[in-house]
């Protein structure tokens, strides 16, 4: 069965920062074993909206942003990745003041 990377790209996670709650977002990468990139995709989504980070957080909203059929040369793939969390408000910052 072909195997695919899966990036998912997730918003509006609630996220507590020295008491005070934010609103982050983050990117997480799945490999999955599936018989088409639709499939794939199924199953990334599911592996990410069923991890324990996101429990309690009804509110997320995932999008896809890049489903690649990896080639079949028998290396491992990692079943789990880590989570990367940004702040989408941080590139505004700099325009603080701008005329």
């Amino acid at each position: 069965m072909p195997e695919f990377l899966v990036k998912v790209h997730g918003s509006r996670y609630r996220m507590d920062l020295d008491g005070e709650v934010a609103e982050r977002s983050f990117f997480v990468s799945r490999f999955v074993s599936a018989s088409d990139p639709d499939a794939a995709v199924h199953e990334a989504l599911r592996r990410v909206r069923t991890d324990r980070r996101l429990e309690g957080q009804a509110d997320v909203v995932l999008t896809v942003d890049l489903v690649q059929e990896l080639p079949a040369d028998g290396a491992p793939r990692p079943d789990h990745q880590g989570f990367v969390f940004y702040d989408e408000d941080d590139s505004d910052e700099g325009d603080a003041g701008a005329a």
